[in-house]
């Protein structure tokens, strides 16, 4: 079975079928599932793009509100997390999963489902220690906090992931486990992206609960995306304390230790590796077109067990743990599993019951204000299993929500956006908000214009790069708007932060001392063509060549 996997979607949907659709021709293969690891933004509609967050300058329909009204269709089953720059709105309809699209299949906040004989454990957003405790207790309209909030992944994701005890074949993750960067080559990762340095001196790069689950879980693959680079790392799990008898039948039966393969991929921009297709080996069967997207039955039972745990609460909240009078170990019993048997009468296929509850993108639409909606998928679910939802739980509470009750102090009267200017509407990390006069800037996330890299440096220079950065480049460099409307960018490539074709205004002065810290940038051949990077899945990257940035041509 093949399997294309793919970094940072970034909205580019488009593209990812069409290099897929590319790769199958050259290697004369066919790819029975995509799946993507965040950034993917299924965005319908400006309301939708108004509840991403990320600065305004950033946002772009791209291409998922035509997957969304039925204008396309995703060609191959397409299965993907959340990230930290998503339409939170629309995805806290489905914790528990769902179908966004026709074909294309949110995990939820965490979830394993089965593809075949395939096991696939995912986990949507990133790390975050202040809201890591707490309960699930954003909705929408969202406020500054809440906008960023909604997408740190709880205490309570990671403790139903490390419950799981039956062998997972891949584990998908925006960002990285925490020091995943020693089982690689982290030399050539300090080539590609200087800036970690401190952050890898300090041991702090990546995320510490997710790698407590893969020491757990020990998943035979885990990929990531987040850092905007491709990196591989194979980690080799110690052997279990084990008596004499089981060291004596491991002897006898040569078994060799637990490696999980790490993959962290690019966004999907030219010139980026930001897909690699692999090959799981199936049984025959397996390959057979009956193959449908399953729910696993262990997560469904450890989802039931823990249902009491779920909070709504922004109060910190802990884990039940050993020593405590009540069950800390909810790997599911027997009993369990019989009863989630019951309950599905041995039929585990994942429904195909997408429905529309949100409109899709017009030319001329507006933003409008967000407001929580229930999903049938999400209730039908929740009916069955006997489980909570969270966003439902919160709307039936009636919870007081601090941004509407602010607004309505300040009678602003917005049913909708259309008064409001553009800078009213900034919710990038350096301005407040017209409802929140707080701030979280979580300094530790990436964001969007942060990514400032060239490609790979020459090894000479990546010492004398990083003590540049040191005295010039350690907090980040904001440059100005631009002075004039009609001003030409120097290049077209998209390589300042998550965007194609954007300009930072910049004097020539600025230009060069940001030049002289990451290096010179890529400039266009004399052809004028760009590159594009196709990963064929061993070896250097297939370079092919087309004319146009919005669009792949072969």
């Amino acid at each position: 079975m093949h399997i294309a996997v793919v970094g940072c979607g970034h909205g580019e949907i488009d593209k990812i079928y069409e290099v897929v659709e590319e790769i199958e021709k050259r290697r004369e293969i066919k790819v029975s599932l995509v799946i993507c690891c965040g950034d993917f933004q299924s965005v319908r509609n400006m309301t939708d793009l108004r509840c991403m967050a990320c600065p305004i300058k950033y946002q772009q329909m791209h291409d998922f509100h035509r997957y969304y009204s039925g204008e396309k269709k995703a060609p191959i089953l397409t299965l993907f997390i959340g990230g930290n720059h998503e339409a939170s709105n629309f995805l806290q309809e489905l914790p528990y999963g769902g179908w966004v699209a026709p074909n294309i299949f949110y995990m939820g906040y965490v979830g394993v489902f089965k593809f075949g004989p395939v096991r696939i454990a995912g986990i949507s957003g990133i790390y975050k220690g202040q809201d890591y405790l707490k309960g699930r207790y954003e909705s929408p309209p969202y406020d500054q906090g809440t906008m960023r909030s909604v997408y740190h992944y709880r205490n309570l994701d990671i403790f139903r992931l490390k419950q799981l005890k039956e062998p997972v074949d891949i584990i998908l993750s925006h960002d990285w486990p925490k020091g995943i960067h020693q089982f690689g080559d982290t030399y050539q990762l300090l080539r590609r992206k200087p800036f970690f340095r401190d952050e890898i001196e300090r041991n702090e790069l990546g995320s510490r609960p997710l790698f407590e689950v893969l020491e757990k879980v020990q998943p035979k693959f885990w990929f990531s995306a987040h850092m905007h680079v491709k990196f591989p790392a194979h980690v080799t799990h110690p052997d279990e304390v084990k008596n004499d008898e089981h060291l004596r039948a491991d002897l006898e039966t040569q078994q060799e230790p637990k490696i999980t393969k790490f993959l962290a991929l690019d966004k999907v921009l030219p010139r980026r590796q930001f897909l690699q297709v692999i090959e799981i080996p199936t049984p025959v069967v397996a390959e057979t077109p009956s193959t449908v997207l399953e729910y696993d039955t262990e997560w469904l039972a450890i989802l039931k067990s823990t249902n009491h745990l779920l909070s709504v609460k922004q109060k910190p909240g802990f884990m039940p743990g050993p020593g405590g009078n009540s069950r800390f170990d909810f790997t599911p019993s027997v009993e369990e599993i019989t009863e989630i048997f019951s309950i599905f009468q041995d039929n585990f296929s994942v429904p195909d019951n997408f429905c529309e509850t949100g409109s899709t993108y017009q030319n001329g639409d507006i933003p409008k204000t967000a407001f929580p909606t229930e999903n049938p998928q999400t209730r039908e679910f929740c009916h069955k299993l006997g489980v909570t939802d969270p966003l439902q739980d919160i709307i039936d509470s009636n919870l007081k929500n601090p941004l509407l009750d602010k607004a309505a102090d300040q009678s602003f009267g917005y049913s909708d956006y259309s008064s409001l200017i553009p800078s009213q509407l900034d919710i990038s990390m350096n301005r407040t908000s017209i409802f929140d006069d707080s701030i979280n800037p979580n300094p530790d996330e990436i964001a969007l214009d942060d990514d400032e890299d060239a490609g790979d440096l020459p090894a000479r220079d990546v010492e004398s790069t990083t003590k540049k950065q040191d005295s010039v480049c350690r907090s980040k460099l904001v440059l100005p708007p631009p002075k004039s409307s009609t001003s030409k960018p120097e290049d077209t490539d998209a390589k300042d932060g998550d965007t194609e074709g954007e300009t930072t205004g910049a004097s020539a002065e600025e230009l060069q001392l940001l030049r002289s810290v990451m290096g010179e940038p890529d400039t266009e051949s004399e052809s004028g063509t760009n590159l594009f990077f196709l990963d064929t899945g061993g070896g250097e990257p297939h370079t092919k060549r087309r004319k146009d940035l919005g669009s792949f041509k072969y």
